[in-house]
């Protein structure tokens, strides 16, 4: 619609400039609507797959109900034709489908870790690969990930990521905060780049903390 909108206010312009604008905005515009075109053509014949599979699996539980009740009533003619003609065969196409269905790239059958992180990661603005990374995974690795941003403070990252690990092993007191850190040293050395690093670890923003400057009160 953006794209469209521009074309349209450029059409008033006959400048070259804007002739030459508005001449690559329309071929950016096909190419976007062929792509369209093209995943809607996909949408549609996945989505026309699963259908079938849904039409299959509904007419199997059917046709083995009415292999039942066949029996039961002494039809041994349908009983006979539904286990050895319909039952297989409508078996043999869910499983057909079953196939299909493992290469499809837009639809799924069912709502995967992965749908919801992604729904999660769009509203939040929490990063994908944080979602999907495990948290023990991700605490295993704390002194990895902050040593990429602090560089010269192992004791204090080993020293911090152990009480965060302990913490989140749930052995410490929950009426205590996740740590309580008291960093100590000249200007420089790396202190507020360890609070934002440890923020950005624990709540995905170096901004997730609250800073008061001091430096004022220092005489």
């Amino acid at each position: 619609i953006t794209l469209k909108i521009e074309i349209e206010a450029l059409k008033k312009d006959t400048e070259k400039d804007a002739v030459e604008r508005r001449a690559k905005l329309q071929e950016e515009l096909k190419d976007i609507q062929n792509e369209v075109e093209e995943k809607t053509k996909l949408w549609n014949k996945e989505r026309e797959s699963l259908n079938e599979a849904k039409v299959a699996k509904e007419q199997l539980e059917k046709a083995r109900a009415e292999f039942e009740k066949s029996q039961r009533a002494g039809n041994l003619a349908r009983a006979s034709e539904l286990k050895f003609g319909i039952i297989p065969e409508l078996e043999a196409k869910i499983n057909h489908s079953a196939g299909s269905s493992s290469s499809l790239t837009m639809l799924h059958e069912a709502v995967t870790p992965e749908d919801i992180a992604k729904v999660v990661s769009n509203t939040t603005g929490i990063p994908l690969s944080s979602l999907m990374l495990g948290e023990r995974e991700r605490l295993v690795s704390m002194e990895k990930y902050i040593s990429q941003r602090v560089v010269g403070q192992p004791e204090a990252i080993r020293a911090i990521s152990n009480a965060v690990r302990i913490s989140k092993a749930g052995l410490n007191s929950h009426q205590r905060p996740l740590g309580s850190f008291l960093m100590l040293g000249p200007t420089g050395v790396g202190k507020t780049q360890l609070c934002r690093t440890l923020a950005e670890f624990l709540f995905d923003s170096p901004q997730a903390l609250i800073r008061i400057d001091m430096s004022e009160y220092m005489e």
